[in-house]
């Protein structure tokens, strides 16, 4: 039996786990103390489930998933031992209320308890559901492989037997060869949306469109398309196995899928984020992309023209590793940021940042990256003018009403030019806040820290509402001012004045999600 690795190092265990096969495809797992737990093997899927609870359901190759289930399912009524019975446990926090004592585990110690349950059934249970996979239908194990590669989950329609059973002998051998068959499968609540788009921007960018416009606008009235919500819910949803027949068309702006498209889906490189990959319905591919990079840039772009006009398509679709990361290069150098080329999220942040260009650009994506950081640049110069030609530069910022913290790392913007210099050198709007900062309504502050920059604001309270690094970002000295500020601002005076406002202005509120 297994034993339960959660004692200090003067304390003995005192809960064990037993293991007890059911049937051949149930076990059932019981603790001192803990609650009982039943995990079964029903032919494509694991189920798993905690006594008085739904039954949550996992596919062949989530091992990782189950076993935190498995744990989690056996801690669910932790609690701290009865006074007398036991030593107090040290992992519980005690503290006395008005409503009388008041007994509770912290999140991260529940999930630390966890983990660690988890870890010391590790042997016995994977010994098990390694058996179980062994006796499971070859078919199912190489569909769910390739999904789980894929995505690192399984899509709830692999754990039916059902869909196995009705599914064509097409769609199952290209489950079961192409980790984009898997990723369509996944998203599929995903492409209609998508599809809706498509068809209002092909309408919106029509010459009927604009002929309609024109007229409409020549006699007083706005054209508007709208969605025809009662309509929309009456429709039947597709069927599953019906979009999957022709599953390459579910990435085609048309429908239909094309030479370049299904070259790519059928070589599709690894390491792509499964949620972008539907974006490319929202494109056209010019050529086959093959690269990481390339087809991540043309998902994101797909993305971005999702809400957008699309501009300098060209210029995303035939992006070359080389020049990307080049364009990367740039970018990270004028923002501050630390950037990489390999992470999802920074190529992102690369697109969103190129799309602020408003021109069309005839070239490469370097030449664009050039001129993205001239555009931003001359913008943060016009805001910058306009805060110190509204304001006066040298207008001082209204001081807090206790000192700092003593930390030199932390500075008061405490004029408008010093605020406007934030914005420039950051390559954030916070000069818009500049008038805010005068009146009182809230406090900027810049943060330093090993080599990082950030930029704070702390409401008239208190209460830290942005803490961004360069280009709205956060990095770890974001993080560190939060936490500093925080502690700071909770020595404010509790009877502040709210500062007086404008006529029609509103106090900004604190943890604010729109950012600087």
């Amino acid at each position: 039996m297994a034993e339960l690795a959660l004692e200090t190092a003067d304390q003995v265990p005192t809960s064990r786990y037993t293991f007890c096969e059911v049937s051949r495809h149930t076990l059932r797992i019981t603790g001192s103390a803990r609650t009982l737990v039943m995990i079964m093997h029903d032919g494509p899927r694991f189920a798993v489930t905690a006594e008085g609870f739904r039954t949550r359901q996992f596919g062949l190759f989530d091992y990782f998933r189950i076993s935190r289930a498995v744990a989690e399912g056996l801690m669910l009524n932790w609690e701290s031992p009865k006074k007398g019975s036991a030593p107090a446990d040290p992992m519980v926090f005690r503290f006395e209320s008005n409503h009388g004592p008041v007994e509770f585990v912290p999140k991260a110690v529940r999930e630390w308890a966890v983990g660690r349950v988890a870890k010391c059934l590790g042997k016995r249970l994977h010994s098990w559901y390694k058996a179980r996979l062994a006796e499971t239908d070859p078919l199912c194990l190489d569909i769910q492989r390739i999904a789980f590669a894929a995505m690192f989950t399984t899509p709830q329609e692999l754990l039916c037997e059902r869909f196995y059973a009705q599914a064509s002998e097409y769609i199952l051998r290209d489950l079961k060869n192409y980790r984009a068959a898997a990723i369509a499968l996944g998203h599929l609540p995903l492409f209609e949306p998508l599809r809706q788009r498509t068809v209002r921007q092909q309408l919106e960018r029509s010459v009927q469109y604009e002929d309609l416009r024109r007229a409409a606008a020549a006699v007083g009235f706005e054209l508007e398309l709208r969605e025809m919500y009662p309509a929309a819910r009456e429709r039947r949803a597709p069927d599953t196995l019906d979009l999957m027949e022709s599953w390459q068309g579910l990435f085609s702006p048309t429908g239909e899928p094309y030479r370049s498209l299904n070259r790519t889906l059928m070589n599709l490189p690894g390491g792509i984020a499964p949620g972008i990959l539907p974006y490319l319905k929202m494109t056209e591919l010019e050529r086959p992309i093959l690269e990481r990079s390339s087809l991540t840039v043309a998902c994101l772009y797909g993305m971005h023209s999702a809400s957008d006009t699309g501009r300098n398509k060209s210029v995303f679709m035939n992006a070359s590793p080389d020049r990307i990361r080049r364009a990367m290069r740039l970018v990270a150098e004028h923002t501050r940021n630390q950037l990489s080329f390999r992470r999802t999220v920074d190529l992102k942040f690369l697109v969103g940042f190129l799309q602020d260009y408003p021109e069309e650009h005839r070239g490469n994506i370097v030449g664009l990256a050039e001129k993205a950081i001239r555009w931003h640049l001359d913008q943060a110069q016009a805001e910058a003018d306009r805060v110190a030609a509204q304001l006066g530069g040298q207008r001082e910022a209204a001081k807090p009403p206790i000192a700092l913290p003593d930390d030199p790392r932390i500075t008061l913007l405490s004029t408008v030019d010093e605020i406007v210099a934030e914005g420039r050198a950051m390559g954030n709007c916070v000069s818009s806040y500049a008038g805010s900062a005068v009146r009182g309504e809230c406090y900027l502050l810049h943060a330093a820290k090993d080599g990082e920059d950030a930029t704070i604001e702390v409401t008239w309270r208190g209460e830290v509402s942005q803490a961004v690094g360069p280009r709205n970002r956060l990095n770890d000295t974001a993080r560190w001012g939060r936490r500093v500020l925080s502690r700071w601002g909770k020595t404010f005076p509790k009877d502040l004045v709210p500062p007086e406002l404008p006529s029609g202005a509103v106090l900004p509120e604190a943890f604010d999600d729109m950012p600087f």
